[in-house]
């Protein structure tokens, strides 16, 4: 619930400050329908958002991760790559928020084929080792 302001002059400088006055019940109205809709991604999510009215941060996070793994959210940001606005949050938000291919249920075995030797080869996505 913080508003993000992107410098003009390309730099990809972001300040965060407070909504203005006349956005903030619009912006709380929007944070709860996205928060109701996260909680409906997962039994124990909605059971958490029904007690206690909201979902903590870390809640939302997983949320987002379960509920595109499962196909029943897409995550929507909006930025600039010519002007350098609003690309370092939806960094962060791939970082964070989706899931890597190794979480992804879809991404089982990728086909391929060995540039060496020319053979057909099949790999399973790996975490990254750090």
């Amino acid at each position: 619930m913080k508003a993000l302001v992107f410098a003009q002059d390309g730099s990809g400088k972001i300040e965060e400050k407070a909504i203005p006055a006349d956005l903030q019940e619009q912006a709380a109205n929007y944070r709860k329908k996205m928060v109701e809709q996260i909680a409906e991604t997962d039994d124990a999510l909605l059971e958490r958002y029904l007690d206690k009215g909201d979902l903590s941060q870390e809640d939302i996070i997983a949320g987002l991760k379960h509920g595109t793994i499962g196909g029943g959210l897409l995550p929507v940001l909006c930025g600039s790559p010519v002007r350098n606005m609003g690309i370092q949050p939806l960094l962060d938000m791939v970082l964070t928020c989706l899931p890597s291919p190794v979480e992804h249920a879809r991404s089982v075995q990728i086909k391929g084929k060995d540039t060496k030797t020319g053979n057909e080869v099949t790999r399973k996505p790996m975490p990254r080792s750090r």
